[in-house]
């Protein structure tokens, strides 16, 4: 008797688990598959391009002043940029933040931390000069 009961549970337990893996959503690809590949290719194309710039892009942390000093090459200096500068948080999105970018010039931006919460930080520059446009992405703690 003990074993058509654990066998007609096992059998329940196994019917129960193909349901249930047969009523979740597994796409694999998303809706729009091809257009994302393309804004990917873009994406990979603006970090070729910012790798090829002659000077880098250079954030430096000042505990002192707690102050984000983001440096652009020189290129940037006195040119019209435009885009967003922007503190990822991975550990809490609610913590993200986008800043436009507005260099001074020295081609520099500073960005006060004082009121961010200590921890890894994702800074993503994503900009743009004359028709081109660049991506750089570095870790900071601060």
């Amino acid at each position: 008797m003990g074993i058509i009961i654990a066998y007609g549970g096992f059998v329940l337990l196994l019917a129960g688990s193909i349901f249930i893996a047969n009523s979740q959503r597994n796409d694999l690809v998303t809706k729009d598959y091809y257009d994302s590949q393309i804004k990917y290719q873009e994406q990979i194309e603006r970090i070729q391009r910012t790798t090829n710039l002659p000077g880098p892009f250079r954030l430096d942390y000042e505990a002192e002043s707690e102050q984000l000093v983001v440096r652009f090459p020189e290129q940037f200096v006195s040119q019209n940029v435009r885009g967003s500068i922007t503190l990822y948080r991975p550990s809490d999105a609610n913590l993200d933040r986008s800043i436009p970018i507005a260099l001074d010039n020295n081609g520099m931006q500073i960005i006060e931390t004082n009121r961010l919460a200590s921890g890894l930080w994702r800074v993503k520059i994503n900009c743009a000069m004359d028709t081109l446009e660049y991506y750089h992405e570095e870790v900071v703690i601060f």
